[in-house]
């Protein structure tokens, strides 16, 4: 998830500047996999809770891949560093990794998506997106 994370921040913000249409792109599949990505977290840190868990919630890295590309890269709101640990947070915060490119105009973080049924993943579960894509559809009449 780490690895993911920081492609998608790599490509962003190379295609910034050369393609603006596929970085906001690449911010909005960005946000909506840190979306699903903190919901696995928020029930792994559930699990580690139960009686009988003795191990510790940390991120790694794929095998075979070079370090310093995530290591270069922000974390996600899911994953923080603590005491020089690297560890998944109990509470993700707000997607900060979700920065407009310079000069554009962007909805500095906020969605508008239906977020509150599926389990804060956008578009599914609710009949707030959907209605979105009809009356999006709509309009391009």
């Amino acid at each position: 998830m780490i690895n993911t994370h920081a492609d998608f921040v790599r490509a962003g913000e190379a295609a910034c500047t050369a393609d603006p249409v596929l970085s906001q792109e690449l911010q909005v599949r960005l946000r909506y996999i840190n979306i699903i990505n903190g919901s696995i977290v928020r029930w792994l840190v559930k699990t580690s809770k139960l009686p009988g868990f003795t191990g510790k919630l940390a991120y790694g890295y794929r095998v075979g891949r070079d370090k310093d590309l995530v290591s270069n890269a922000t974390l996600p709101p899911w994953a923080s560093y603590k005491d020089g640990a690297q560890i998944l947070l109990d509470k993700p915060g707000s997607d900060d990794d979700d920065k407009d490119c310079p000069g554009g105009e962007g909805d500095g973080g906020v969605m508008d998506f239906d977020e509150e049924d599926g389990d804060g993943i956008p578009g599914v579960g609710g009949a707030g997106a959907s209605g979105h894509l009809l009356n999006f559809v709509d309009e391009l009449e």
